[in-house]
């Protein structure tokens, strides 16, 4: 996938179902070497909208 895990740098890295809420949903991943769920990063963690909607509003 060419992702690594943000809690400790791993590469052995699975699908792990989603996440929800009001406006979108996030592709959860874990960590095979510490078995920990993260999200990937993009950015936009912490908004209150999508990272489109944000996005189209600033062009």
């Amino acid at each position: 996938m060419g992702m690594k895990c943000p809690y400790c740098g791993g590469e052995d890295i699975v699908k792990a179902g989603k996440r929800y809420n009001k406006y979108v949903e996030k592709q959860l991943y874990r960590c095979n070497s510490c078995r920990r769920r993260f999200v990937e990063r993009d950015g936009f963690e912490h908004m209150s909208y999508p990272k489109e909607i944000i996005l189209k509003t600033l062009h």
